[in-house]
């Protein structure tokens, strides 16, 4: 009866995602120029670049717009303004290597059709008071106590890791980042995520075991929405929703099948996020090489002296299996030392990001001599962790040899890569669990 109930859900699934890309692919929208005024809603987090700022919005006359703006405004979900400006459809663009990145549909899975110049701002209106507008305050508090204490680069590195702040790194240093293979630092990423959530579930120890799990799931989704809830944070916050329920269920939890059920809700809520979102696809390609090849790496990398080594050092590699043919795929090029500069900069980044937290939230403190001096020394900490990483990245990414440039990987190339993979993966699982059924029987 499961198995049942099972396929009628997943063929509902499947038929819902289906007419969602045929509508989108048969929509058409008209060719806009022109200059025109009109009042949108803000629907997400402000995005910070070099001098100047672009946010997602929404119009009751033309649908998404991605809007860019002046840097210097203060802007908040839910704030209405009326603007003036050049409205045109988004265009693709080709990277150094000649790869077209699909633009176009990357903006349509988030419901955006026109990309706005704003020249000019006729009025803003702030939206009333709500929790999702306390939450993006808190975020914009917590930004700004770091900025007070770290200059550029080393605060908008700071945000990103702890709570996805959308602030530039500046084009050279987000290029030295990429060529390092360390591009997913600046950002919140699911291994970040992994880790608040971890320190989260543990502070909650206390609780009986329903009111943990109904605390943990309000964290959980808080914690999501005030980091800007991207398709990398909801993966890993679904995942660890599950887990949690799975402990207050005492349910057997399988790694696998939640990943797998986590991408199907993605996928269900929004069906454009399956064609259009890279940053779903190498999120679910990342964790199914943790999920698939870690212990297989693990057996391989014995030679590696320190356990906790040889734990990053395995989970490195797993993680770049299957994410590799597809960054050749999109991007025509492949970070060739990112595997080291991963190896030698995740063992910090936990405690870069407890330093971070630690001095944005120093300024909640009494302004006394003792904080102060506590306040000193906990920069000094943060700045250091931070400038090991800038320091990492400089000296891989200024190497000739940083990257390998593949700029003819096909579609083909692609399928062939993820055959001989999987096929891999199951002969050497094979040959891995008879060898420890034979060690087991043996002992």
């Amino acid at each position: 009866m499961q198995r049942y109930i099972f396929a009628v859900v997943l063929l509902l699934c499947i038929c819902r995602i289906g007419f969602a890309i045929h509508e989108h692919q048969t929509s058409t929208l008209p060719k806009l120029s022109s200059e025109v005024e009109v009042t949108v809603r803000l629907t997400d987090d402000v995005d910070l670049r070099d001098g100047w700022a672009q946010v997602a919005s929404y119009s009751d006359t033309y649908g998404g717009l991605l809007l860019k703006l002046p840097r210097r405004g203060e802007y908040f979900i839910g704030d209405e303004l009326v603007v003036r400006g050049a409205l045109r459809q988004p265009r693709n663009f080709f990277s150094d290597n000649g790869k077209e990145f699909d633009y176009i549909n990357f903006l349509a899975k988030d419901h955006i059709a026109y990309q706005m110049n704003v020249r000019e701002i006729i009025s803003q209106a702030h939206a009333s008071s709500s929790w999702v507008r306390s939450l993006v305050s808190i975020k914009k508090w917590f930004i700004a106590s770091v900025q007070n204490y770290l200059n550029e680069p080393y605060s908008s590195l700071a945000v990103g890791l702890v709570v996805g702040g959308k602030s530039s790194l500046g084009k050279e240093w987000s290029e030295a980042f990429r060529r390092a293979g360390l591009i997913h630092a600046v950002v919140l990423s699911g291994y970040n995520v992994s880790i608040v959530v971890s320190i989260l579930l543990g502070c909650l120890k206390f609780l009986p075991r329903h009111a943990r799990f109904v605390a943990g799931i309000l964290g959980i989704t808080a914690f999501a929405i005030m980091t800007g809830a991207s398709t990398t944070i909801i993966r890993a916050s679904v995942m660890a929703v599950i887990a949690l329920y799975a402990e207050i269920s005492y349910s057997n939890y399988s790694v696998l099948r939640a990943l797998f059920l986590a991408a199907l809700i993605m996928v269900v809520w929004n069906p454009l996020t399956l064609p259009y979102d890279p940053s779903f696809h190498l999120s679910f390609l990342a964790t199914l090489g943790l999920i698939l090849f870690s212990d297989m790496f693990t057996s391989l990398c014995k030679w590696v002296p320190l356990e906790g080594l040889r734990s990053i050092v395995s989970s490195t590699l797993a993680a770049q299996v299957l994410v590799t043919p597809y960054i050749l795929y999109m991007m025509g090029e492949i970070s060739i030392l990112g595997i080291f500069a991963n190896i030698v900069v995740t063992p910090v980044i936990p405690f870069t990001m407890l330093a971070v937290t630690l001095l944005g939230l120093s300024s909640l403190l009494p302004i006394f001599s003792i904080t102060t001096v506590l306040t000193s020394t906990m920069t000094f900490v943060t700045h250091v962790f931070l400038a090991y990483i800038f320091k990492v990245v400089d000296i891989i990414s200024s190497s000739k040899y940083a990257t390998l440039s593949v700029p003819r990987f096909s579609t083909i190339a692609v399928i062939v890569s993820y055959v001989i993979i999987f096929a891999v993966y199951f002969l050497a699982s094979r040959k891995f669990f008879s060898t420890t059924s034979q060690l087991t029987l043996e002992k």
